[in-house]
């Protein structure tokens, strides 16, 4: 017996079937195209708008002399950027048992011999990860057409960002999922 067998989360069978979970809750998200049109969206349309806005502000500034002010705000834009398509996820975790509850799912899902913890991580994980990668490709998309039209961007706030984005994302996640195992109907959640 291993010293990591003796964490569950930790265990390899656990995480395995976690991300059979995962794999089932991802397609059906990519299935439904109420999740998919917004997180496209976000990805592609908020990238052009913020880099629009990035070069307006920077010639703004740059004509009151403020160009510190606009070395801070093209990294603010880029969280925004990283922000909205992640802010998605809750939806999506709000849907994980609420939905399952509602569309009467969840007892067969249950009666599997999945455990809690691989259950909730294979929602969490689920909920995660499509708007996060919309995001990291929205961010890069931003960061390229800065980079290409306003000003260089610093590769330590950019990789700042993304770990933020990251953690913020999973933050977000994990407190949907336990408010949706809670809740009655995904309206409720």
């Amino acid at each position: 017996m291993t010293v990591l067998s003796q964490f569950p989360l930790l265990d390899r069978q656990n995480w395995h079937m976690a991300l059979i979970v995962t794999q089932r809750e991802v397609r059906d998200t990519l299935r439904d195209w109420r999740m998919v049109a917004p997180i496209l969206g976000l990805t592609l349309f908020f990238p052009a708008l913020m880099t629009f806005v990035a070069r307006r502000m920077t010639d703004f500034l740059l004509l009151y002399d403020s160009s510190i002010i606009s070395e801070r705000a093209i990294p603010l834009l880029l969280m925004v950027v990283g922000f909205f398509p992640t802010s998605f996820s809750l939806v999506i975790a709000l849907e994980a048992f609420a939905g399952e509850k509602e569309r009467r799912s969840l007892e067969p899902l249950l009666s599997t011999p999945l455990s809690d913890a691989q259950l909730y991580m294979g929602k969490m994980l689920a909920s995660v990860i499509p708007p996060v990668l919309a995001s990291y490709i929205g961010i890069v998309i931003y960061s390229l057409s800065v980079t290409f039209t306003v000003a260089p961007m610093k590769a330590h706030s950019m990789i700042l960002i993304v770990l933020l984005t990251t953690a913020h994302a999973a933050l977000m996640v994990s407190a949907a999922v336990v408010v949706s195992t809670q809740a009655t109907s995904v309206r409720a959640a």
